[in-house]
């Protein structure tokens, strides 16, 4: 499920249609009392009011309630302040800053966020949550130069928050900031970005120094809304510390204690106290991590930014253009030749947002263009509520992008931002807006444009996602089961020791592949062929020993099975063709060989049709005959092959032959090969006569890959199997990766992803794909050591990968 689905979903279900930052940032007063609110609840209003009101803090906290406690001395005030702490951060940075300040030293703080953090909700801006945070920390620290700088801006979300970080913060502060707090968990309402923007702005400030500590403020509306839970994930991967007044003050609203009129001075921006509270809250936080520092617990490293990321941070060092600095860009301005003055105004000062942006001349009809060497751009333009402006359509490379009516009706001439290209490359971009048909006369503002031309190397963390969302509890069975078979390979030891893989297999596997206990030589006995003889000669016994704890597994758990593999040149004993059951003896002739192929296969096929009825769907007759290498002048193996040598190049479809002979009707019968995407035809034409007698169902293709392979073209052979009447089957599943790097990890993640989506389209198609079959349960369980091929790691835990297969899965 996207971002944005969960976001519409949750914003539908709250009722709640509304962006933040609309004109009532600059309204003051407390709210009016709902009729019928008790006496002593509305005396606590007023007290509220008179101490959130005053000149300081310590005026407010001598104010008393009905009942002669300060507000700030109840139980429900400090339980709420102590349980809007998130987190205290793990990277070590807000230790340093906190550091800082109890050493007398100079600490630069600046604030992003939208109009709760501009101050919106009180006439006195000095009364803003920030304000008060700031005198907060000068009396607590009174040796302690602080600087402070205000970014906050209505209506800003986090797209338009990373467009202009350097304008309004690295610019405005006269050192690099030692603490930003961001606060955009209300504005990100329908955030073009979908959190891309969120974490690349939270990247950018902790790339830019390794001491800038970054706090996060989860502010709420009165719906009780925000979207701390999808920025909490980023938080817990850099290590931030977070606070949220939503959770924070959840209790007192349930019990009472606080109520709406109170906390909210309209529908998003708190009162005086609502702005107390968020400053007390990040207080607390301050004084734990002071604590910390005073009992010597707390951490003195600063963890490095991991290389690993959760959204994508695509937003990166943005480059901001405007009418004054085109920032490395081409602009040519067409008929934006003018400036608009009527755009939004700070509260904090009589500055608007963008003053150098470009206003539509409506007597003449040129585009604006720029052009730019960037992998996406960000367009911010004027929202206006006002006729006069119109639509105007964005086209990048002459391909129309967006179409962007300025005469919105939720518009304060508050700026909006859009995504008007979007893409992982840098290459060479060309932007146009023009007006749209019918628009020609009107208005339009673009206040700014900003494009990224920085390559990312990073990794998604796949992980960290899934562990913070719904993916969590999703299994690989949650996602396929509908689809395919999901089947895994397990050697013995994995039996033996089940209780430790139990829950692994069952929650994403309903079949089951014993790794070798199935094929020749684990089935045939060689001790009781060779005492049978001469009995024996043409009718050599066979043994399930081998394969029980699997069998026993499986019928236990209803799980099904695929039989591998019966007829293969290796891992088949020599014995097996000698006159006599030894492994020197003399080889037997064509006829007996294939008298004994038949016996083998009978018994076989036989015993698990009578003992084991409904256990097996899908055998692989044939393993791996079709070759072109070592000398293999027909293309059939020979090389080490006693099949080919004894019984001659036909030994695979007299194999087909006696297993439809004596294979029950609910068995699906398999040639199973490996490098199919380079042999595909040979294996097509080889087959053609095994086809032709209906000896056969499907094609099995085993699947070990590596980070480097071409999915498209072992998908492009899947579909020319499946075109010529074959079901298939993916079998015997891995990716080795050549390194144990996150850019491998990566890549192994997205071929993983890149395999099931791609095998999950051609059945959606209508193709016959029936299962897929991972060739171990996790990395201490490989054939392929040292490559980590599979969906566990070593320790059983889920590996990007895994979760790379089920992002997209909605419930």
């Amino acid at each position: 499920m996207t971002m944005k689905r969960r976001i519409v979903g949750l914003l539908l279900a709250l009722n709640m249609v509304c962006l933040a930052g609309c004109t009532a940032a600059n309204s003051g007063g407390q709210g009016s009392l709902a009729q019928g609110e008790s006496t002593q609840q509305a005396a606590l209003e007023a007290s509220a009011d008179s101490s959130a009101n005053a000149s300081d803090s310590s005026t407010a906290a001598s104010t008393q309630s009905a009942d002669n406690t300060s507000i700030y001395e109840k139980e429900w005030y400090k339980e709420a302040i102590k349980s809007g702490l998130l987190s205290t951060g793990t990277n070590g940075r807000l230790e340093n800053f906190v550091n800082k300040l109890r050493n007398g030293e100079k600490v630069t703080i600046a604030m992003i966020g939208g109009s709760i953090t501009e101050g919106g909700g009180v006439k006195d801006t000095t009364k803003s949550y920030c304000d008060q945070f700031i005198t907060m920390l000068g009396e607590q620290y009174p040796d302690a130069e602080i600087e402070y700088v205000n970014a906050g801006v209505g209506g800003t979300p986090s797209a338009l928050g990373i467009m202009r970080y350097d304008k309004d913060v690295t610019s405005l502060c006269s050192e690099t900031p030692d603490l930003v707090v961001v606060e955009f968990a209300v504005n990100d309402y329908e955030e073009p970005t979908e959190g891309r923007a969120y974490e690349s702005l939270v990247r950018q400030i902790l790339e830019e120094d390794d001491e800038t500590a970054v706090m996060l403020m989860f502010a709420v509306f009165k719906s009780k809304w925000n979207l701390e839970d999808l920025y909490i994930p980023v938080g817990n991967l850099y290590g931030l510390p977070m606070v949220s007044v939503k959770d924070g003050t959840a209790a007192a609203f349930e019990s009472g204690d606080l109520s709406d009129s109170l906390y909210f001075s309209d529908e998003y921006h708190p009162t005086a106290l609502g702005h107390k509270i968020m400053a007390d809250t990040m207080m607390n936080l301050i004084n734990e991590i002071d604590s910390k520092i005073k009992t010597k617990t707390a951490t003195d490293k600063i963890a490095p930014v991991p290389e690993t990321y959760y959204y994508s941070p695509d937003f990166l060092n943005m480059k901001l253009v405007t009418s004054k600095d085109s920032n490395g860009a081409k602009v040519s301005t067409g008929s934006f030749t003018l400036t608009d003055t009527e755009v939004h105004q700070s509260v904090r000062s009589d500055e608007v947002t963008f003053p150098d942006n470009w206003s539509r001349d409506v007597s003449s009809n040129e585009p604006f263009v720029l052009e730019a060497n960037c992998k996406n751009i960000l367009l911010d333009y004027k929202a206006a509520n006002n006729s006069e402006y119109g639509e105007a359509e964005v086209y990048v490379d002459g391909e129309l992008m967006l179409t962007i009516d300025a005469n919105r009706a939720d518009g304060w001439n508050n700026n909006n931002v859009e995504i008007a290209f979007d893409d992982s490359k840098v290459s060479s971009h060309k932007l146009e807006i023009k007006m749209a048909e019918g628009s020609e006369d009107k208005k339009f503002t673009i206040l700014a444009i900003a494009y990224s031309d920085e390559e990312m190397n990073l990794t998604q963390d796949r992980s960290a996602k899934a562990a913070a969302s719904e993916l969590a509890g999703t299994t690989m069975l949650d996602v396929y089961k509908d689809s395919f078979k999901l089947g895994v390979a397990l050697p013995n030891n994995v039996f033996n020791s089940m209780t430790d893989f139990d829950t692994a297999v069952k929650d994403n596997f309903n079949s089951i592949t014993c790794e070798n206990e199935m094929k020749p030589e684990s089935l045939l006995d060689k001790e009781a062929s060779a005492s049978g003889l001469p009995d024996s000669y043409y009718e050599p016994a066979v043994h399930f020993d081998n394969c029980q704890p699997s069998i026993n597994y499986c019928e236990e758990n209803g799980i099904q099975m695929r039989l591998h593999t019966l007829v293969w040149h290796n891992q088949t004993p020599r014995w097996f063709f000698t006159e006599d059951y030894t492994d020197d003896g003399d080889l037997v002739d064509r006829e007996t060989m294939l008298r004994r192929m038949e016996s083998y296969i009978k018994s076989v096929l036989t015993y698990f049709d009578k003992e084991h009825s409904s256990l097996i769907y899908a055998v692989d007759v044939v393993n791996e005959a079709f070759d072109v290498g070592d000398g293999d002048e027909n293309g059939i193996r020979q090389k080490n092959n006693l099949w080919y040598e004894v019984v001659g190049p036909d030994y695979y479809v007299r194999a087909f032959e006696y297993a439809s002979k004596y294979a029950s009707d609910d068995y699906s019968l398999f040639y199973n090969d490996y490098s199919c995407m380079w042999k595909g035809d040979l294996i097509l034409e080889n087959l053609s006569e095994v086809k032709e007698n209906g000896w056969i169902d499907g094609i099995g293709m085993q699947s070990h890959l590596s980070t480097s392979d071409d999915i498209d073209k072992f998908l492009e052979t899947a579909k020319s199997f499946l075109d010529a009447g074959y079901e298939v089957q993916g079998t015997e599943l891995d990716i080795g990766v050549k390194s144990s790097t996150n850019a491998e990890y990566k890549k192994q993640a997205d071929l993983y992803k890149a395999y099931f989506e791609g095998m999950l389209e051609l059945k959606n198609q209508g193709y016959n794909v029936t299962s897929i079959t991972v060739w171990g349960i996790d990395d201490a369980h490989t054939w392929r050591s040292g490559e980590d091929p599979l969906l566990f790691d070593k320790d059983l835990k889920k590996k990007d990968a895994y979760y790379a297969i089920i992002e997209d899965y909605e419930s």
